[in-house]
């Protein structure tokens, strides 16, 4: 008695489907805080005002517990995956103070950034007025 196998791709799930095309409209804001004890914490998150609230309540993250965040220093939203977000978050997080203070003060050099250091192309939106209080813009 012989078996034979035929290797047919199985087919996409209907869930799948959606699922990738709801990580095409995806956005995320990639963020920089300024701390209280003068450093700066990069993060990413899908919603900006309510992460900013949960930094001010000491309930974010281990080290703006310890020092509390003065402001926004500056975010970004960016139009892709939760995968894309945390390889820029984590492209801003390997840099020095200097190149986070130059992005602060021009945040459009995070999109050549991105590019020359990962060859991604990506759609990328300064927030000009990020909420700066527990209740949303100062």
């Amino acid at each position: 008695m012989s078996i034979s196998l035929i290797l047919d791709p199985l087919p996409r799930a209907p869930y799948a489907e959606a699922a990738d095309k709801e990580s095409m409209t995806e956005q995320h804001y990639i963020y920089i805080l300024e701390l209280e004890n003068g450093a700066y914490y990069t993060g990413f998150t899908a919603d900006l005002e309510k992460r900013y609230r949960l930094h001010l309540a000491g309930r974010a993250s281990r080290y703006t517990r310890s020092f509390r965040p003065l402001r926004i220093a500056r975010s970004w939203k960016l139009t892709a995956g939760r995968g894309t977000a945390m390889k820029v978050e984590a492209l801003i997080k390997k840099r020095g103070r200097r190149t986070k203070e130059l992005l602060i003060a021009d945040p459009e050099r995070l999109t050549g950034l991105i590019c020359s250091a990962t060859g991604l192309e990506l759609e990328v939106c300064v927030v000009s007025n990020p909420p700066q209080s527990a209740g949303g813009l100062p």
